[in-house]
């Protein structure tokens, strides 16, 4: 069954609460990703490890994902936004190193002793007919080791989960996450009311090296 909701998002809800100033949203790069932005490039050359069939039950939320989709949340300004919190990273697409469609995105930390940025939703949404949350990450630095993914908000609580516990490794090759939503639940998280559907944070990484990012989704698979 092919259905697509069209849906929004802002930020209405304490992300981090000990942090004074998330910042402006900023989204404007991901507007275009349904169109071949850079002019040169197939997404059907870079199908993703696990490609769309039609019938597929497949969530986009409208960043880090051109592959096709059954359901969307697109992001719109005031209602779906991506934030970069307080400044702490620079973001831009790659073309070449990518695991899927257009492009990746790049995640390149300022340096100030943290970093992170998330989509939120406002109003909460309810994703609790969904079951697992795929995204796949490439890094060669040692201070990319370790970094989190959250999730929640709403009437839940925010929780994380460390990518090293999901089959991440920093050794510069693409790897595929997959997170049962199950996971976050069990940390507090409440599935029918989700405001922050995707995080990542990490402490402590001065400037210089380099996360991609791609292939996110979620999907209603059940765990083998």
């Amino acid at each position: 069954m092919n259905q697509r909701h069209l849906l929004c998002l802002s930020l209405a809800l304490p992300l981090l609460a000990c942090r004074p100033d998330i910042g402006d949203p900023n989204y404007a790069q991901f507007l275009g990703d349904d169109d071949d932005s850079a002019g040169t490039t197939d997404p059907n050359d870079f199908p993703g490890p696990d490609p769309y069939e039609d019938g597929e039950e497949r969530l986009s939320i409208g960043i880090f994902y051109e592959g096709g989709y059954s359901s969307l949340i697109p992001l719109e300004a005031g209602a779906a936004d991506y934030f970069i919190y307080d400044g702490t990273y620079d973001s831009f697409p790659d073309f070449d190193a990518r695991e899927e469609g257009y492009q990746s995105d790049v995640i390149a930390p300022s340096g100030i002793g943290w970093w992170g940025g998330g989509v939120s939703w406002t109003p909460s949404i309810d994703l609790s007919s969904w079951t697992q949350m795929h995204v796949s990450f490439a890094a060669d630095a040692p201070e990319f080791a370790s970094f989190d993914i959250g999730f929640g908000g709403g009437s839940g609580s925010e929780v994380r989960v460390n990518v090293a516990n999901y089959g991440f490794v920093n050794d510069g090759e693409w790897h595929q996450v997959v997170v049962p939503l199950a996971d976050f639940v069990a940390g507090g998280a409440d599935l029918s009311s989700v405001g922050l559907s995707f995080q990542l944070i990490a402490e402590g990484l001065v400037s210089g090296p380099q996360l991609r990012v791609d292939n996110l989704y979620f999907t209603k698979e059940t765990a083998e």
